[in-house]
């Protein structure tokens, strides 16, 4: 089986759309713990594919001669459960590590994820309550399916639409963001759907750009369930068979409050300085 075989049988349409379109990094990972595939965030990183693909992952992406025994992926290898762990970039940055077993016929494969840990983000808080609402809602369902795997782990909001654009999933990380339960938005137009729908003179460009099979990207004000306001870098991204033919939408949502907020304080500063 080549390589693009296997991305199919191990990454499907559904599962590669949600992981090249949230701003969290990927690396799909042999049994040989060689790099077969990475994902458009990694590539924004500075990887490239052709120059890493087959290379040790532990080489390429913390330059090490072995594999660290203690190293997320190298557990979720051996006992086939997700494993997670804070670890030194080659940019000298923390990232918080999470790596997903996929169990094939060939064997396993480990999905790694990985995250900066910025100063902006309450890391902490962050991931107890993603931890807390991801066991909570596996108990609910045994389906255990590979899209998933992949969006509970996700920090970004992930809301999947059928073709009328009404919710038929949405990820814990939703509920974090928003303060809804994610139950909630089942069966209804996620607000950028619902919005554009009654202003459809006026949104042109938003229907032409997600109906001609393109991203829509945009920066949004919103206001949690408890009234507090806050900032997201939005995608709304198509999801097309291999002749083109739209079957779902996605749309990702990533908090950029703390990185808004930075940003304002760094002008007011700057206006301090000058006066």
């Amino acid at each position: 089986m080549d390589t693009t075989d296997t991305l199919s049988v191990l990454l499907p349409k559904l599962v590669k759309g949600i992981v090249n379109a949230v701003h969290d990094c990927f690396a799909l990972i042999d049994q040989n713990y060689k790099i077969l595939w990475i994902n458009k965030a990694l590539e924004q990183k500075g990887f490239i594919l052709k120059d890493i693909q087959g290379e040790d992952f532990f080489r390429a992406f913390e330059n090490l001669e072995t594999i660290p025994q203690d190293h997320p992926t190298f557990l979720a290898m051996q006992t086939n459960e997700t494993q997670e762990a804070i670890r030194k970039g080659l940019d000298g940055s923390s990232y918080l590590i999470i790596s997903i077993p996929i169990q094939t016929q060939e064997g396993t494969y480990i999905l790694e994820m990985s995250r900066e840990i910025k100063a902006s983000e309450n890391h902490e808080a962050q991931k107890a309550k993603q931890e807390t609402s991801a066991i909570r809602d596996s108990k609910k369902s045994d389906r255990n399916l590979p899209f998933e795997k992949v969006s509970e782990h996700t920090f970004d909001s992930v809301l999947i639409t059928d073709l009328k654009y009404n919710v038929i999933y949405a990820n814990s990380s939703f509920e974090q963001l928003t303060g809804y339960d994610r139950q909630s938005m089942l069966g209804q137009p996620p607000l950028i759907f619902k919005r554009s729908m009654k202003n459809v003179g006026v949104d042109k460009e938003f229907w032409k750009t997600i109906l001609n099979g393109r991203i829509w990207k945009q920066n949004s004000e919103r206001t949690n369930a408890s009234g507090a306001q806050y900032f997201t870098e939005m995608k709304v991204v198509p999801l097309s068979d291999n002749l083109g033919t739209i079957h779902h939408y996605l749309v990702i949502e990533k908090n950029i409050t703390g990185e808004r907020n930075m940003h304002d304080d760094l002008e007011k500063y700057q206006l301090i300085a000058q006066s």
